[in-house]
């Protein structure tokens, strides 16, 4: 740990203000190091994991149990771009930023996008993250590609591994 010197954390927005993270993040802190910390909502495209909702959708294969976080979504190649511009904007400062999508409810459009049948219930329903305190800067991503194009690149990759 003596060596390092700068620490990017990219975490899901479910983990925010978890207590898991707050312990882990605090004892990064006590170290002298630049420290990043970048919340990132559920992220779609090539290679999405088989926990994640749109994954089971396109497969035919839904479990319930997806890992998402049904307030927002954001393509995968947008959201790396996002983050290696912000680290080479400041790499020298310490920051909390939350990543969004600029387009609203982007996550239930895809979802029915791939299957129009789908239904979200509304215990399941979450609203964009507020934050209050101001020390956590929330970015807006454009979308670089209509978001049915990124779908379809998703399905591509899929096809392809089977």
């Amino acid at each position: 740990m003596d060596a390092i010197h700068k620490v990017v954390v990219i975490s899901p927005t479910q983990c925010f203000k978890s207590e898991w993270e707050e312990k882990w993040c605090s004892d990064i802190l006590k170290k002298d190091v630049i420290f990043h910390q970048i919340y990132v909502p559920t992220l779609y495209g090539p290679w999405q994991p088989q926990s994640l909702l749109f994954h089971q959708l396109i497969s035919g294969n839904l479990q319930l149990d997806y890992k998402d976080d049904p307030s927002d979504a954001i393509f995968i190649e947008d959201a790396v771009n996002t983050i290696i511009s912000l680290l080479e904007d400041r790499q020298d400062q310490q920051q909390t930023i939350m990543l969004q999508n600029e387009a609203e409810n982007r996550w239930e459009e895809l979802a029915h996008e791939i299957d129009h049948s789908f239904h979200i219930e509304n215990r399941e329903r979450k609203q964009r993250v507020i934050l209050e305190d101001g020390k956590i800067k929330i970015i807006s991503v454009k979308e670089s590609i209509p978001f049915h194009e990124a779908l379809r690149l998703q399905m591509k990759q899929m096809k392809s591994c089977l």
